[in-house]
């Protein structure tokens, strides 16, 4: 799942920008010892928010990736699908289309790309908005082998293996 920015958030990161900092691959309120990264995350969207009155709030991601590099894409990709591992090497910015490709595929009765189609399981992946049949096969095991190799090829770097979970998901909010 991706977030967008609106513009009213990016005029607060730019306009707040200049009270945090970076040390040590944490981020800080400038004059304060406690990282930002030990906040516990928003129960809806399990990101970290930053306050910033009177502004609102940032997303901790987004204001890590704007104190590092000085500009703000429009998306920024969790390498990992954790929410809460904002390290700069685990943030990359992403286009709409990319940051869907690794999403972690919805809990089914079959794998990925996989479903049972007249007795036997086909394989599908989706290709600029449109179906790609790979084939059919005689057991699911088959199908998901021939989609998710199909899917790293497409997928390059934003490739993410079935299987994979977030972590927020796996971790207890306390």
């Amino acid at each position: 799942m991706h977030e967008k920015r609106s513009a009213l958030q990016a005029t607060i990161i730019e306009l707040v920008a200049h009270l945090f900092e970076i040390r040590e691959g944490q981020t800080y309120r400038i004059g304060t010892t406690k990282p930002l990264e030990g906040n516990k995350p928003d129960s809806t969207s399990g990101r970290i928010r930053v306050s910033v009155r009177p502004y609102g709030h940032v997303l901790l991601h987004r204001l890590k990736f704007y104190l590092a590099h000085g500009w703000e894409p429009e998306l920024i990709d969790h390498k990992d699908g954790d929410y809460l591992n904002n390290s700069l090497g685990n943030l990359r910015p992403a286009t709409v289309g990319q940051n869907n490709q690794n999403k972690v595929a919805k809990k089914g009765k079959h794998p990925r790309g996989v479903t049972l189609h007249q007795g036997r399981y086909r394989a599908r992946v989706w290709m600029d908005g449109k179906p790609c049949d790979l084939g059919s096969y005689d057991t699911p095991e088959q199908a998901s082998l021939r989609v998710e190799a199909n899917l790293k090829e497409l997928h390059g770097e934003f490739y993410r293996e079935q299987g994979h979970t977030q972590n927020v998901d796996q971790r207890q909010r306390a």
